[in-house]
């Protein structure tokens, strides 16, 4: 809620398939797990159903906001260390990965962990 004239702001994930960190992340576990099958490609988490501009916009204005703008020029850049680090803001940033990879063990994340360091920069998103 906000009062009359007010403003809004929302920082939302963009296009996942143009999300870097996600796809380092999904790679590194495939790379331990080869048949870890990742989120559903039909069924976009709730984090990602906004990721079109024109659907977020249309959704503000649904909600009662007028004079809407969506502003996608800011891109997040994540610059991690280690795969400990990596590992550590993929699942500390957000619920999902740690849904995803909840049925691994410890073995496994471990191993993922060490993929991880192989790379130390990523996008993470809009």
């Amino acid at each position: 809620m906000t009062r009359p004239g007010g403003r809004v702001l929302i920082t939302a994930y963009g296009d996942p398939s143009q999300f870097e960190a996600l796809h380092y992340f999904l790679s590194a576990t495939r790379a331990v797990v080869p048949d870890f099958e990742g989120p559903a490609e039909d069924e976009p988490f709730l984090e990602f159903q906004v990721a079109d501009p024109d659907v977020l916009r249309q959704r503000l204005i649904d909600a009662g906001l007028r004079d809407v703008t969506v502003d996608t020029t800011q891109k997040e850049r994540v610059e991690v260390r280690s795969g400990r680090q990596f590992w550590d803001w993929t699942l500390g940033g957000n619920p999902i990965p740690g849904l995803l990879v909840a049925d691994l063990t410890e073995r496994q994340r471990a191993d993922i962990i060490g993929v991880g360091t192989k790379e130390t920069r990523v996008d993470g998103g809009r």
